[in-house]
């Protein structure tokens, strides 16, 4: 059992507008922290400006997505190096279809890097593509839905066991299986979700 704390670092890869704040993930942020966590959130969308950062149809076509990841190779291999640097247990990725490509490629870069590193995937996209995500063999969970309790429950559950074996909302994977644990109930009270 691992009773120590993780470091958890949340991420919002490209490309997502750089001139809108990830909101979604101060959220999480704010949550786990004021459950005692220690957690980082890296916007990447500030680390390069991308002008054409708000062309859905453009950044959710793979291609398009390849060809800026093999441009800047360089970049990516920098992010990587400051993510490992942090040395966190968990890594989580916002889902958009315009950062699931960005998302993949790094987390198989982390993974290459350590193995062990929990990679969570959540956001919009995870609640319409969450079967072809949990699929990568570098994703361990996919959230659906709000992610303040999912992520708490998969926080505690690491704490206390070293690994995950059941949380609503998630699909997960448990030594070589896909499990869907079905849905998780929405939170009616946002105060509950703001530490109030």
């Amino acid at each position: 059992m691992s009773q120590k704390q993780p470091k958890i670092l949340l991420i919002t890869p490209f490309v997502l507008y750089a001139r809108q704040p990830p909101i979604g993930t101060a959220y999480l942020c704010s949550y786990l922290r004021s459950r005692g966590y220690q957690v980082r959130v890296w916007d990447l969308n500030t680390e390069i400006l991308i002008p054409n950062d708000g062309d859905d149809c453009f950044w959710s076509q793979k291609q398009n997505c390849r060809n800026f990841f093999l441009k800047n190779k360089a970049l990516f291999e920098s992010l990587v190096k400051k993510i490992m640097d942090y040395q966190p247990q968990i890594v989580g990725f916002t889902v958009w279809s315009t950062t699931e490509f960005f998302s993949l490629e790094l987390a198989k870069m982390i993974k290459e890097n350590d193995r062990n590193i929990l990679i969570i995937l959540g956001g919009y996209w995870c609640n319409i593509n969450e079967e072809e995500l949990i699929s990568n063999p570098f994703v361990d969970i996919v959230v659906r839905g709000e992610g303040e309790n999912a992520l708490l429950d998969i926080i505690r559950q690491y704490v206390a066991k070293g690994k995950i074996g059941f949380g609503q909302g998630m699909l997960i994977k448990n030594n070589g299986s896909i499990i869907n644990c079905g849905g998780r109930q929405d939170c009616h009270d946002q105060r509950q979700l703001c530490g109030v």
